[in-house]
């Protein structure tokens, strides 16, 4: 009887569960889209109850869809890293989840940086945060929600909280530690030094302790699996931060390969082989291996809202297409334009008061330009992201996953715009197959990364050098413009409250 890694994959958008044979090949996934919810100005949340509701009732439905209980030998987790989960002192949610997306705390992190506090918790961290990371949230929760605050006695990230709900214990691990900019990465610790300078010191007592993703969490209880319908005593996984995850599940270690996981967010990743002169870096799923990267809100997330507010139409799908396959009726990669659009629905790397902007629309615009345009600046605005890291000059391939790595268009243009060949492997949910990966080495089926079968390659999107010089200039102009129109985003803010 065949054997299968479970994985649990709780995104922005979707929570999903996969199923990985020994091979890991994916065989099965069954998902749900998240009911997240917005109860004030700012607020980006999800119900922690109903959020592991629907985990059991997708993990019922492959138990019951596709193959056995007994069939599970191991379960492990993935997540959308950031965001915060408050529990109290019965291990009961003190408030909804909040997602990383969350800008209650904007003002909070303005104030820090004005003191230049944030440069210096980044110096420790190695890793830059902004208002939806767990240290201004949790200082946010502190000075607004002071009866919330009293009665927090665990703070945990997304993952951890499902994982909690299966086995009852408590934990986080160091790539959710890095990934949230609350580790002295030198020390691989707590940055409890870093806490006492926000004066969020109390918050060093409530994270859980720390793991190795691919460490025992301990098993399926008897109260879990009569929710899900695995069997008890099923061996549980730390997993990790979906961000490490999936270049885990590409498999690839090498320092020449970007890795772009492309969802609600933006997510690129490198395997960095010396932390000297790097000055973002996250722990790797694999202890003692590091990667740099970056991140950003403006993917997914700016396109939905793009969508949803000028081209609902694309929306419909009485027709029985995606979203991408109307979009690619109207559009093809080679065609040209003359604008630009800066996609900063949720603010840059530069400036989190920035706002979207569109250059070069005139009376003579065509509505399938602008839609190109909304696509060539979210992805320029990837390309200028990684460039503020110096992450280019060795890339010499390009693997794409998430929800991008399904369009045709996205695929494509990302070719052109970086000048270098764009994979898509056949499985998508590469963040869910890299937990998997950690649940096989944890089981000692696999002592190596490099011992893990690669994935296979599903599309590969040639680069055309024709685009090179109009792609070049493009983000010249985007660069120009993130930069000068920040001031003048910066002094809007405000002006529709009086």
């Amino acid at each position: 009887m065949e054997q299968y890694f479970l994985t649990i994959d709780k995104g922005s958008t979707n929570i999903k569960v996969a199923l990985f044979n020994g091979a890991l090949e994916q065989v099965y996934v069954a998902g749900a889209p998240n009911v997240n919810l917005s109860p004030s100005e700012g607020a980006r949340e999800f119900d922690l109850v109903v959020t592991w509701q629907h985990a059991c009732e997708l993990v019922r439905q492959v138990v019951t869809e596709f193959c056995k209980p007994e069939q599970i030998k191991a379960v492990s987790f993935s997540a959308h890293g950031n965001g915060l989960v408050a529990l109290d002192s019965n291990k009961n949610p003190v408030m909804n989840g909040v997602y990383s997306l969350d800008s209650r705390a904007t003002a909070i992190i303005a104030q820090w940086q004005q003191q230049g506090l944030v440069e210096q918790a980044v110096a420790v961290t190695r890793f830059p945060f902004g208002s939806g990371s767990v240290m201004p949230l949790y200082a946010w929760l502190k000075q607004e929600q002071p009866e919330l605050h009293a009665i927090t006695a665990h703070v945990l990230l997304t993952k951890d909280w499902f994982r909690y709900c299966f086995t009852s214990e408590l934990a986080t691990d160091y790539t959710d530690g890095s990934g949230a900019s609350i580790l002295d990465f030198d020390q691989q610790a707590y940055a409890t030094d870093i806490f006492n300078l926000l004066g969020i010191g109390d918050l060093s007592e409530k994270l859980p302790p720390l793991k190795n993703s691919t460490d025992s969490a301990g098993v399926v209880t008897d109260k879990a699996a009569q929710q899900c319908g695995l069997l008890a005593g099923t061996p549980v996984f730390i997993g990790s931060h979906d961000t490490c995850a999936t270049p885990l599940g590409i498999g690839d270690s090498s320092a020449e390969v970007l890795v772009s996981a492309f969802g609600t967010w933006a997510i690129s990743t490198v395997n960095a082989h010396s932390t000297e002169g790097l000055p973002v870096l996250l722990n790797s799923a694999i202890k003692g291996q590091y990667l740099t990267g970056i991140g950003d809100g403006n993917a997914g997330a700016a396109l939905d809202t793009m969508l949803s507010s000028f081209f609902q139409d694309y929306l419909n799908d009485s027709d029985g297409q995606s979203i991408y396959q109307r979009i690619e009726r109207e559009i093809r990669p080679a065609d040209r334009n003359e604008l630009l659009f800066l996609p900063h629905v949720f603010g840059n790397a530069l400036n989190p008061s920035a706002t979207v902007q569109m250059y070069g629309l005139n009376f003579h615009t065509e509505r399938k330009e602008i839609l190109k345009a909304i696509i060539e600046g979210i992805l320029l605005g990837y390309c200028f992201n990684i460039g503020l890291f110096d992450l280019l000059k060795n890339i010499t391939k390009i693997w794409l996953t998430g929800g991008g790595s399904r369009s045709n268009i996205i695929g494509q243009i990302m070719a052109d715009i970086f000048q270098c060949d764009v994979f898509v492997p056949v499985d998508y949910e590469m963040s869910a197959r890299g937990a998997a990966v950690c649940a096989q080495i944890g089981l000692g089926e696999i002592k190596r990364l490099e011992e893990a079968e690669p994935p296979r390659v599903r599309r590969q999107f040639v680069h055309d050098p024709s685009m090179a010089g109009y792609y070049e200039s493009k983000l010249q102009l985007f660069t120009k413009a993130t930069t000068e129109s920040s001031q003048i985003s910066t002094s809007l803010t405000g002006l529709k409250k009086g």
